[in-house]
């Protein structure tokens, strides 16, 4: 029974690595990189009608970016970098800023999700299949959450300097919930990510307007992917926790038994980072 268990766990793993992960690691063009620079009309206008306005999901990519910018003070969540267009639109409070340089309006799951219809049959099975993967694993309410247009919710969306942005992407950047501490997080990179400024051990996110923060638990689904697909050495680890573990059940077809593969999953990463 141990040898059928263990083809299991590594196919259950193959598709947790096939189906979850990816959904996280994007690869976008160089075009898509850039943020566009809005016009000081539009910034003065936003100041004066977004917190009037607020809307628990906003309608599109370009509402969520201000309202999240609005609640994040106009600086990377992460690095403090003020966001110089919202400086140049005389935006940004306090006294003259140490630095600034481009942020970016960054989605945890990504906005393709939100949206199946227009999709070309391949990409709308992926990420069918995806969404059943995360009801397996008890997330059963991520999909109805981040349907359609709101997937721009505030909860899905952080301000991040560019370079962050990237490396958020690619899973080389995530955060970690700080144990009985409200929205504090260590910041996690890996390699090859080098951070060529100052990046802090830990954050606070915080809320201007009582605009909603990033969600914890979409943020550890993210942490969990990434930990994972950073993972090397899998084999050895299972082998070594087979031998600790005397009645492991059969997992179950239905996803019933999904908390034993995040056990060991659990247990993996927890090994590998010690």
């Amino acid at each position: 029974m141990r040898g059928d268990t263990t083809g299991q766990i590594y196919e259950l793993g193959r598709l947790y690595m096939d189906r979850i992960i990816p959904l996280f690691q994007q690869h976008r063009p160089a075009a898509a990189r850039q943020s566009t620079h809005p016009s000081r009309p539009s910034f003065d206008a936003l100041r004066n009608d977004i917190v009037a306005n607020m809307r628990p999901s906003p309608k599109d990519h370009k509402a969520s970016k201000a309202q999240a910018l609005l609640r994040d003070d106009f600086r990377c969540m992460v690095t403090g970098l003020v966001d110089i267009a919202s400086y140049a639109a005389r935006l940004v409070e306090g006294p003259r800023p140490t630095r600034t340089g481009r942020t970016e309006c960054v989605h945890i799951f990504p906005e393709s999700l939100g949206f199946l219809e227009g999709q070309d049959p391949e990409k709308k099975n992926f990420i069918a299949t995806a969404y059943t993967m995360l009801n397996r694993f008890g997330y059963t309410d991520i999909q109805p959450e981040l349907a359609g247009t709101k997937i721009h919710r505030l909860e899905n969306v952080l301000t991040l300097a560019t370079g962050m942005h990237e490396e958020f992407d690619q899973l080389n950047l995530w955060f970690e919930a700080v144990p009985d501490k409200p929205h504090a997080y260590c910041v996690i990179t890996h390699d090859p990510f080098i951070p060529g400024w100052s990046v802090p051990q830990q954050v606070t996110f915080t809320s201007r307007y009582d605009i909603p923060l990033p969600s914890p638990r979409y943020l550890r689904i993210h942490a969990a992917c990434c930990r994972i697909a950073h993972l090397s050495g899998a084999a050895e680890y299972i082998d070594k926790i087979y031998r600790d573990e005397e009645d492991l059940p059969v997992l179950a077809p239905d996803g019933a038994s999904a908390p034993v593969l995040e056990h060991f999953l659990q247990r993996l990463v927890t090994r590998v980072d010690g």
